[in-house]
Parts: structure tokens; sequence; C-alpha cells
């Protein structure tokens, strides 16, 4: 067991590239957040519709004549060689389309009568397959995630505690159609009994490997994005963060949600207090040395994803001073204390003595 990664953020350069990068999914906010990720790697049953071939489908619709055909005339009428159609009893018989009766004859299933018609059908196919479910550092349940890009690209590292519940592995299944299209989870898809790692096993079911759940845990690093597309529908796109240099993997988004992402980061819902952005300013402000009086008396509101702070005159002339680039349009801050934090545009405006911007107010574009 590892102990956890102290949760460093990016500063105000790294961010605005970022912001650069992220423009062609017409961001209206950001979060960096630490997540933990566990994929967990399970049996499952899988159906796939599997369309029958001309051979198949004849012999299929042979067997399905009345009377049936005996064994010997399905040789002579099909004018196949033994070794071949005995194949294809067998394949039939295994996905399970046809059945062989007392008297020795194969006769079609219901599921098997039912391709023979559609010229289609259903195959389940027993396989693993790895599920992904995240959850942030500060703790909560696990979420299931349709994840489009792996971890390992960020750097990831093993999770120091994964408390990972095989009772939301299983849940996923129990769910409404409605949540595993919201969510993307796979709907062809059937668990399979499994034991967890706080579970006696029995010696016979020591054996049977594939029914054991194994959760890989890692810590990785976030860039959350909302985005609203041209209907006015909003979203939030997940991408990988690598701490190591703060590598934005922008090229494709690890995790894309239409809103369930409020269950996975339930804050990231809530409006940053006021206080919260207060104290942001001020300790900017206090790194550079400004007037507490001064900034004390700045007004702050923080629509989408800017922070706009009106300020006097006197104290713009002195970010002039320090050729800040908060005067630029180049200065991004983040808010909060724990592992997610919502990141801002510093937009500072001259304003009057009553906080309403001046004939003079010096705002940046963005």
């Amino acid at each position: 067991m590892t102990e956890p990664v102290a949760a460093s953020f990016p500063g105000s350069q790294v961010l605005a590239g970022w912001w650069r990068d992220l423009g062609i999914h017409h961001p209206q906010s950001l979060w960096v957040a630490y997540v933990v990720l566990h994929r967990v790697e399970a049996s499952i049953r899988a159906s796939t519709v599997v369309t029958l071939d001309r051979i198949r489908a004849l012999l299929l619709r042979f067997l399905t004549l009345e009377p049936p055909p005996q064994a010997g005339e399905s040789l002579d009428a099909l004018s196949l060689k033994t070794s071949f159609l005995a194949g294809m009893l067998q394949g039939l018989a295994r996905d399970g389309l046809i059945l062989r009766g007392e008297d020795g004859n194969w006769r079609p299933t219901l599921a098997g009568t039912r391709a023979a018609a559609e010229g289609k059908y259903e195959q389940a196919q027993e396989k693993r397959r790895v599920f992904a479910f995240l959850t942030t550092l500060d703790g909560g349940k696990p979420h299931f995630v349709n994840l489009l890009e792996a971890a390992e690209v960020a750097g990831s590292i093993p999770a120091f505690e994964p408390g990972f519940d095989p009772a939301e592995y299983h849940a996923c299944f129990t769910q409404t159609f409605e949540w595993k299209r919201r969510h993307g989870f796979p709907e062809n898809v059937t668990s399979t009994p499994s034991f967890s790692g706080g579970t006696e096993l029995s010696a016979s079911s020591l054996s049977d490997w594939r029914r054991i759940l194994v959760d890989h845990a890692s810590q990785a690093v976030m860039a959350l994005v909302q985005t609203v597309d041209a209907k006015g529908m909003t979203g939030m796109l997940g991408f990988w963060i690598d701490p190591r240099g703060w590598v934005l993997h922008s090229a494709r988004p690890a995790v894309r949600w239409r809103d369930g992402w409020r269950e996975v980061f339930p804050s990231l819902g809530d409006e940053v207090p006021t206080e919260v952005w207060r104290k942001t300013w001020n300790e900017w402000c206090h790194l550079r040395g400004l007037p507490v009086a001064d900034v004390e008396r700045c007004r702050l509101i923080a629509p989408d994803h800017r922070l706009i702070v009106y300020a006097s005159r006197r104290l713009i002339e002195r970010l002039k001073a320090l050729r800040s680039d908060a005067l630029k349009g180049e200065a991004w801050l983040l808010a909060g204390e724990g592992t997610e934090r919502r990141a801002a545009l510093l937009e500072v405006i001259e304003s009057d003595q009553e906080g309403r911007p001046s004939a003079r107010s010096h705002s940046q574009s963005t």
C-alpha cells in the first residue's frame, strides 16, 4: 500500500495553455480534480448478433422440415461430406440452434427455428472484460464511466487504498435502460456469479478463476471541461493530465458525459461561494505585495469561466507597474482547498468608489 499523492496544482501559464488547447470543444468552465480510477476485470456473458452464412441457413431450414429428416436422409439430400456435416451440426448445437433427440435425429430449437426464418441469431459468449469506475480522491462512491482513453497515458500510479465494493459492479447490470444509455454501459452483457476478495472460497471455487473480480486501482489527475453544444445542451468532458510537467492530453477525452458527471462529481454542479473566490483573490494579491486596503475594497463576480474584479484606479496602476498578466487577460486562478478546484480567468476592471465600472475601466476580453 502506497501513500496518497500530494495534491499539487498547475500555475497560471499552464492553465492558460490548456484553455487554448481546449478551445475546439467550446469550453464554458474548467476544473482540475484528483481521482481514483478502478478498472474492474470480471467475467461476463456478451451477446452478439450473428448472420447465418448460406450453408448453415440451408441446413437449418432443411432440419425444420416436417416430418424431420432422418440422419441418413440429411446426408443424401444435402450431398455433404460426413466430416463437414458433423462439424456444421456441432457448431449449430454449440450455439443452441439445434439439439439431438432420443431417436438420434437433429431438431432445431426455438432459437434455431427463429434463426432459420430471420437469417440471424444472438450468440452468447463468456469472456473477461474491464469496467471502469471513477471516484474523487476525497472519497465517495465509485461510479461507472465509459472510459475512452486509458489512464496510463497520464502517468497514473497505484492507488493507496482501492476500497472497491463489488456490489457497485453488480448494481450496474440491474439499472434501467435509460441509465445504461446515459452512462454508456454496454447493454448486450450480463454478469456472471463472481467472488470478491473478502469472500471465503471453497476448494472447488478456487479452480474457477474466471469468476473472480480483479480491481486495478490507480490515482490520476483529470481536467474537467463543461461544454454547451449547438442545441444548448450542457455536457462534461474529462481529459487526463500528466502532473509530471502538467501535460494535458487534449487530443481525445478520457470520458464524455451528457449529464452523468453530476453523480461522479456532485460538488462541481455548485457555484463556488463568493468568500472562496475572495480568499483566492486576496492570496493572489498578497503574493504580489498589493495594498490590503485596496484589495479588500474590490468587488468580485464569477460568471462562466471568469473571475471579474472591480478594482480602484490606484490598484490598477500598481498592477501596471508590475506588468501583471491580469491586465492582459492571461492570469488564471484556482479556487478551493480540496482535491477538486475551479479554474477562472482573472479579469480586472477599473471601478469608481461605489464599485461600478468607471469610464477609464481597463477590461480584457476573453
